[in-house]
């Protein structure tokens, strides 16, 4: 007995274990979104995605382009039809139910994200904006529509490769040639500019090409069932195991996105009549795979906006936006995608064209008003954060650092005084710049060096492989820490100054790197702990009429490790600053202030703000008048 090879036709027959792989694709990618933690690698099915379009997207035009009947306007025309009524009507009520449960600030981003979204540039940006795994983006609503955008823009130029490239030998080889330098550059690209390559469509193009040249390899022959058998599971071994393994340090797209694009062109090729490939072709798994499209548009705006009124994210609450988001696809599927898609029905062949340019005339309009409006802020009772504030509010943070190298000449700000007695050394992650404004207001006659990186703790040996293996910034972070903790560096200085995001970098990483300042330099050390760290942003809280005070569940952690750091102060000759003593009563976060001459006491969730670090610096002298006596106290 042979297996037949799955061959596109003149018919584009249809293949239901391609719907199969379209199921494990949508239900990877969204249960990574719900945080399941089994499921860390759950964004390559979005690889997966790009290599089914990739094979049915060529089959389809290089049979109308054989056959004669190949337009453009049909091209076209076939995925407007495809994509454009289940794309607007997500834009439409997301800007909707936004309107009523977004705040100013929130309501001010989607309008943007709106207009990206309608002119598939989505991708652009969230590129430029932050990282697919940043807090920030977790907040919103329309951040999955950048692989729309990107298949979008496949579908621009890759008609054009298939059509006038006349020699079929010569456009496989063509697609196999972008294929691979694409794969290089993303390759080469990846460790140092992740966002970049995740989110553009030339990074991308591999995957595509995956599927596009698996239209030329298969239907060459037969090969022997149990080879076809074998090959299958080892494709759906190559698509499922990575949904478990990745996760966010793994280097990705580049090589290893070969992995599930491989999986999934072995399956799509020979999955179709093998046995190990049956329950791809099991109806409620075909039927998942059918409304994969709707599954995917609307499961994320669901996401995100309970995230934006719930301040707890449990299993339950998981599954019922799971089973929500199921029940609006199959809605979607059937009275929104198909009656459009198919042609022959009248709401597509007469309405089709006045309906969608009406509706994306509709949104682009409500969302360029949106923004000349700030976000509507009238719409609430309480005063409301706008956009521009809370960009004005992450911009104070700098104004000392920026004044003292303005001074100074930015050439020189790095770079200690000539009196060793007053040089006092600022080492850590983005969390410097909290210490900062603390101590510059609290002994303005010190002269303060900060050496920073952000996301980048003082660490030595190998420590910072291990707890940031993957991470795009390790080479430029390993060579920040040889420059700032080596020895003739440290010996310009009185005094040496940690801050960092308390998390990964742990006390116990902290005593290694206390050791080797010991031995190599004679410094007085100074540690700073965390103060509140939250969930969602500060700003949005406040906007929502939230008080962490008395939200615990929007507290992602309150002075963390602040008992240890204490008494590692004990064994090792540090001075710990408390940033919870410096701005609470007491140990009970009740106590603490968050607001601070009108502003907040953070403008993201978990740096301080310029107004509350000027505070604590305040309180700090009233404590300790002399540096002397805070070295000492």
């Amino acid at each position: 007995m042979n297996s037949q090879v799955t061959a596109p036709s003149a018919k584009q027959p249809y293949f239901p274990h391609i719907d199969g792989l379209r199921a494990i694709a949508v239900l990877s990618v969204i249960l990574f979104h719900l945080e399941f933690v089994l499921f860390s690698g759950g964004f390559i099915g979005v690889d997966v995605f790009f290599v089914i379009s990739g094979y049915l997207i060529t089959a389809h035009i290089r049979t109308a382009v054989t056959q004669g009947y190949f337009s453009f306007k049909w091209f076209y025309a076939k995925r407007a039809r495809r994509l454009l009524p289940a794309m607007l009507l997500t834009l439409v009520a997301t800007l909707v139910v936004a309107w009523f449960v977004l705040p100013a600030s929130n309501l001010e981003r989607l309008a943007k994200e709106n207009i990206f979204a309608l002119f598939s540039v989505s991708n652009v940006l969230f590129w430029s904006e932050s990282g697919y795994f940043d807090t920030a983006s977790t907040l919103k609503p329309l951040l999955h529509t950048w692989s729309l955008s990107v298949e979008e823009q496949f579908y621009l130029f890759w008609p054009l490769l298939l059509c006038f490239v006349k020699k079929e030998r010569s456009v496989f080889l063509l697609l196999v040639g972008l294929g691979l330098i694409s794969l290089v550059a993303a390759q080469l690209w990846v460790e140092q500019h992740p966002e970049l390559v995740f989110y553009m469509m030339p990074f991308r193009i591999t995957e595509f090409a995956f599927g596009g040249v698996l239209v030329w390899l298969v239907g060459k022959g037969t090969v022997k069932a149990l080879l076809g058998e074998v090959l299958t599971f080892l494709g759906l071994v190559a698509v499922i195991v990575p949904v478990f393994m990745f996760d966010e340090s793994t280097l990705f797209p580049g090589v290893m996105a070969v992995i599930p694009c491989v999986g999934t062109a072995l399956v799509i090729a020979y999955g179709g009549q093998a046995r190990v490939a049956a329950l791809l072709r099991w109806s409620p798994i075909v039927y998942i795979g059918l409304i994969s499209y709707s599954l995917y548009l609307n499961h994320w705006p669901l996401i995100v906006i309970y995230k934006h009124v719930a301040h707890q994210f449990a299993v339950a609450d998981k599954l019922w936006l799971l089973a929500a988001s199921a029940a609006l696809a199959v809605v979607m599927y059937h009275f929104v995608e198909t009656p459009f898609r198919r042609k022959t029905t009248i709401i597509s062949k007469r309405f089709f064209a006045p309906l969608a340019t009406g509706t994306a005339l509709a949104v682009l309009g409500a969302s360029v008003w949106t923004l000349v409006q700030d976000g509507f802020p009238e719409r609430h009772a309480r005063t409301q954060l706008l956009e521009s504030d809370i960009e004005a509010g992450k911009q104070r943070r700098f104004q000392l650092v920026s004044a003292d190298c303005r001074e100074r000449g930015w050439s020189e700000c790095k770079m200690p005084s000539a009196n060793r007695e007053q040089n006092v050394l600022i080492i850590g992650d983005s969390h410097t710049v909290d210490a900062y404004n603390i101590l510059r207001t609290a002994y303005p006659e010190r002269y303060y060096v900060n050496k920073s990186l952000g996301g980048c703790p003082p660490t030595v040996g190998g420590t910072l492989y291990d707890i940031w293996a993957g991470w795009s910034k390790l080479q430029e972070c390993d060579q920040l820490n040889q420059e700032r903790l080596a020895p003739e560096f440290l010996r310009q200085f009185d005094t040496v100054v940690i801050a960092v995001y308390w998390g990964r970098y742990q006390p116990e990483h902290l005593s290694e790197t206390l050791r080797y300042l010991e031995k190599e330099a004679d410094l007085d050390v100074v540690v700073f702990g965390n103060f509140l760290a939250l969930h969602k942003p500060m700003p949005d809280l406040f906007n929502l009429g939230v008080d962490p005070r008395e939200a615990p569940d929007t507290v992602k952690s309150f002075a963390l490790f602040e008992d240890k750091l204490q008494a590692l102060s004990s064994q090792q000759p540090y001075r710990f600053v408390s940033k919870q003593l410096l701005l609470c009563a007491d140990e009970d976060l009740r106590s603490c202030q968050m607001d601070y001459s009108g502003e907040l006491f953070s403008y993201d969730d978990h740096h301080m703000s310029y107004e509350a670090a000027v505070k604590a610096g305040q309180v700090l002298r009233e404590r300790a008048p002399t540096w002397d006596d805070f070295l000492q106290h």
